[in-house]
């Protein structure tokens, strides 16, 4: 495993977002696409997608968490702030992570091969077109560093709620698990207070 990869495998070990091995393979890929779209050094060498949609770095033993433990010696490698995004979208998508991961480009182009492969197949830096760099310069944009900071996540049911630090969720318990149940609100749902209301968005 690169210096690379074990930096941020040991960014993401420390951040309260859980030590899911599926987590954190989503969280590299998309902290790939971020860097690439903004023009940085970017290595998608060892990562691969499946047919759902989900991301896999090659070589990482998901039975054996031990692999994600050495110690790197390029800390400095990590972009906090492009970390911090990547980690928030992975985390706030949800059970909908897979199928945004299916409508960008670097995945569709390799569509037809992973259905008729049935397996995972690896990207190729290529295929990360100029669509997929407006998407995701897009979310920088519209995810700066100060609203993450701002904000915090909360599930109810199945879906992922993004709610204002400071609020209170208790009092709205069951407008949050109504809200879960609407088909039309998918994750991540923004949640918005005003004294004793709650709207969702």
């Amino acid at each position: 495993m690169t210096d690379r990869r074990k930096a941020l495998h040991n960014w993401i070990s420390q951040k309260p977002y859980g030590t899911s091995k599926m987590f954190s393979q989503n969280f590299i890929f998309y902290y790939e696409c971020l860097s690439k779209a903004v023009g940085d050094n970017s290595d998608f060498s060892d990562l691969k997608l499946d047919r759902k949609g989900f991301a896999f770095v090659d070589g990482v033993d998901q039975e054996n968490p031990d692999v994600l433990d050495e110690q790197t010696s390029a800390p400095a490698e990590v972009n906090e702030q492009r970390a911090k995004l990547a980690a928030f979208l992975v985390q706030s998508m949800g059970n909908g992570l897979p199928s945004f991961t299916q409508e960008l480009h670097i995945w569709k182009v390799k569509k037809s091969e992973i259905i008729r492969e049935g397996k995972r197949v690896p990207v190729n830096e290529e295929d990360f077109s100029i669509a997929d760099v407006k998407v995701f310069r897009s979310l920088k944009k519209y995810y700066p560093e100060s609203y993450i900071d701002s904000v915090h996540l909360e599930n109810f049911k199945d879906k992922v709620f993004v709610v204002p630090n400071g609020a209170n969720t208790k009092p709205f318990i069951e407008e949050f698990d109504e809200a879960a149940e609407h088909d039309n609100l998918q994750s991540p749902i923004f949640a918005s207070f005003d004294g004793n209301e709650v709207w969702f968005e």
